[in-house]
C-alpha cells in the first residue's frame, strides 16, 4: 500500500497534527522487502514489521480531568495514519 500510494502514506505520517503528538516505532526488516529497491524514498517505512504509533502522556495529563479530551485529540489527530494502515490490512476503517 505504500509503494502504491505513496502520497497518501505521507500524508497520513508526515502531517503537522500526526507528528506533533507521534512517533512511528517497531520492529523493522535489516533488508529491503524482495522487490523493493534499497535507494526508495521510503524505504525506512517500507522495511517496517509492524506500524505502531505512540505519544507520550505526562503525569499531568493521566491524572487530570482533562484525560478524555487529550485521548480524543489523539484519536483524531491519529485518523489518517488508522485508516491508511487499517485499508493496507483489508479491514477498512
Amino acid at each position: 500500500a505504500i509503494v502504491a500510494e505513496p502520497d497518501a502514506w505521507l500524508e497520513a505520517t508526515s502531517s503537522k497534527q500526526f507528528t506533533e503528538r507521534f512517533a512511528l516505532n517497531g520492529a523493522s526488516l535489516i533488508r529491503p522487502p524482495r522487490g523493493v529497491e534499497p535507494d526508495h524514498p521510503l524505504i525506512d517505512d517500507l522495511k517496517r514489521r509492524d506500524f505502531m504509533a505512540s505519544a507520550p502522556l505526562t503525569h499531568k495529563v493521566v491524572t487530570s480531568p482533562d484525560l478524555l479530551d487529550a485521548i480524543v485529540d489523539d484519536l483524531w489527530r491519529s485518523r489518517p495514519f488508522l485508516a491508511f494502515v487499517g485499508e493496507a490490512a483489508g479491514m477498512g476503517f
